[in-house]
Order: structure tokens, then C-alpha cells, then sequence
């Protein structure tokens, strides 16, 4: 990313410290394979239908990336509960400079949109939406 703001073409030969991050990366980049997300919205012996389920939407940014995660709660008549990730999103910020205010709604917007699809899928029974930015609110 640094290498495109600096104005380097794709064929250019990166600095020793790019060259170092970039082979640190690579190396990192195998061990995602570790990585495991349960993707199973319910509880295997529970009936679906008498979950509750709620939407918890997080949306954040910074000056790189914006973001939005929605989570999943689904409460059992038994009172036991089950959270799980249903879908997230990231947006790499412009090349422009972008106001921090302006990129919190632009992660609000993104929210908004990862939550529609969520609900529509999964015809949710209440909705919260969750920031740290006053200028969404």
C-alpha cells in the first residue's frame, strides 16, 4: 500500500524495508490456514425456531480501512445463548485524503448494508448497531 501513495510503479524494486515487511508477510500468510471460524449459526440440538435471535453490528475505521461486523445472538427458551459471527466486511480507505469523521460514516453505511443482508437471511427479531464515533450517532 505504501508503495502505491508513494507514487512507485508495479515494476519498481522496493526499499529494504518494504522488501523486509513484504517477506515477513509472506511468511505469515501460511499459518491463516490455522485459522478457524465456526460458521454454524445454531446450536446442533436445539430447534432453531425457539432461538430468539438478535443483530449486534460493529463499524469502525481508521485512516487505512473501514469495517463492519455482524454478530449473531441467539437466545434458547432454556436461557442459554449462542453468539456467533454471521458476516463481516472491509474497505481499504481511498488513495484521497478522507476526513476520520467521513470514513466513521462511510464504515456506518457499510454496517447498514452487511445488516440488511444478515436480517433478510435470517429474519431477526431485534437489531443493535454498535460504534465509537459520535459523528455516526
Amino acid at each position: 500500500f505504501r508503495s502505491c501513495v508513494s507514487g512507485m510503479a508495479w515494476d519498481d524494486v522496493l526499499p529494504d524495508e518494504q522488501t523486509q515487511k513484504w517477506l515477513q508477510w509472506l511468511a505469515e500468510v501460511g499459518h491463516l490456514s490455522r485459522v478457524k471460524v465456526h460458521r454454524c449459526l445454531k446450536e446442533v440440538n436445539r430447534p432453531a425456531a425457539d432461538a430468539m435471535l438478535s443483530m449486534h453490528t460493529f463499524v469502525d475505521a481508521s485512516a487505512n480501512a473501514i469495517a463492519a461486523a455482524c454478530y449473531v445472538r441467539a437466545v434458547y427458551p432454556d436461557g442459554h445463548v449462542k453468539i456467533s459471527l454471521a458476516m463481516a466486511r472491509a474497505r481499504v480507505t481511498p488513495m484521497k485524503k478522507v476526513t476520520i469523521p467521513k470514513l466513521e460514516l462511510r464504515g456506518a453505511v457499510l454496517g447498514v448494508h452487511v445488516a440488511a443482508i444478515v436480517e433478510e437471511a435470517l429474519h431477526i427479531d431485534d437489531s443493535t448497531f454498535w460504534t465509537d464515533s459520535m459523528n455516526v450517532v
